[in-house]
């Protein structure tokens, strides 16, 4: 047959995808964290998860992690995950053929997550000098056995409604 001088070839992948990261260390209680990174590669990024786990735990979650431009990633571990004494996470990328990891499930990057409440309003924001105003607490992380201070003054047997209202 009549020799048809074209080549075809594909590029052969011999580099694992490069993960940069800056980690994230502290986070406050039930709010959402997003991990972001950069994964690039000689042929292609053929995918990027990160997985997470309450500290301690055995299991790991998994999230794919979204292409949000060029080569950048991100997924947000939801609020509910965030929990004390903290979140362990890695990321891991493929290109179809080399898998790389930023951290790694025996040495995980750790987010301390504080568990104090946190209050994100209080109503009526006034009230009379001598006290007796009703106030309704709205936030996070509220306990059984909470005490609540206006001022200097000790508020008398607050109500703990739910996790997230105190009355």
């Amino acid at each position: 047959s009549e020799p048809s001088n074209i080549a075809v070839g594909s590029a052969l992948d011999t580099m694992p995808p490069e993960v940069t990261h800056s980690p994230i260390s502290e986070s406050p209680f039930g709010q959402p964290v997003t991990i972001r990174a950069s994964v690039t590669d000689n042929v292609r990024v053929d995918g990027v998860s990160l997985y997470f786990r309450t500290s301690g735990q055995d299991s790991w979650q998994n999230l794919a992690m979204a292409l949000t431009s060029g080569s950048q990633y991100s997924a947000t571990i939801s609020g509910s995950a965030v929990v004390s004494p903290g979140v362990e996470y890695y990321i891991e990328a493929s290109d179809g053929i080399n898998i790389s990891r930023y951290g790694r499930p025996d040495l995980p990057q750790l987010i301390q997550v504080d568990d104090r409440p946190l209050i994100t309003s209080v109503v009526p924001t006034t009230g009379p000098a001598k006290g007796g105003t009703s106030v309704i607490i709205s936030g996070s992380n509220f306990q059984p056995g909470a005490t609540v201070t206006i001022g200097s003054v000790a508020c008398s047997s607050p109500n703990v409604v739910s996790d997230e209202r105190l009355e």
